[in-house]
């Protein structure tokens, strides 16, 4: 991970991403709508990161992920009640299910990290913050197009 050059899975992942939110923001029924899923996805995705780096430890001593410290449990707690309480205004009827998709989606990277790493890296924190955002857009497209 500490190569800088981009490999095949990499632009693949690039690929993926970008396609997948995307189509969850083409199927939004107005601009409004859209700009308001993103505000959400942007801010539950990074809620979510403090409340993973309490979770698992840094997996190297001089990483990334280690320089970034471990926030306060109540700093934590508080990001993840503000982006919360953001999602619900944003998303209404859909936070929850936003909210049960990103957080099985965080606690199975941190499974994958804690057994192939030994903790999170920075990586794993940006793979966090990728995967709440397109869960968040994806569950919206679900409640734009029923």
């Amino acid at each position: 991970m500490r190569d800088s050059r981009s490999g095949t899975y990499g632009v693949l992942a690039l690929l993926f991403s970008v396609g997948l939110r995307c189509a969850a923001l083409s199927a939004a029924p107005s601009a409004l709508a859209g700009g308001l899923a993103l505000l959400a996805a942007h801010t539950i995705a990074r809620a979510l990161i403090p409340a993973a780096m309490q979770i698992i430890p840094p997996a190297r001593p001089d990483g990334l992920g280690h320089m970034a410290g471990q926030p306060d449990a109540t700093i934590a707690a508080i990001a993840m009640g503000q982006g919360l309480l953001l999602c619900l205004l944003c998303l209404g009827a859909a936070a929850p299910y936003v909210v049960m998709l990103s957080v099985a989606l965080v606690l199975g990277i941190i499974h994958l990290a804690r057994r192939l790493l030994g903790g999170h890296t920075g990586d794993v924190l940006g793979a966090i913050e990728q995967a709440g955002e397109i869960a968040t857009l994806l569950v919206a497209a679900g409640f734009w197009t029923c």
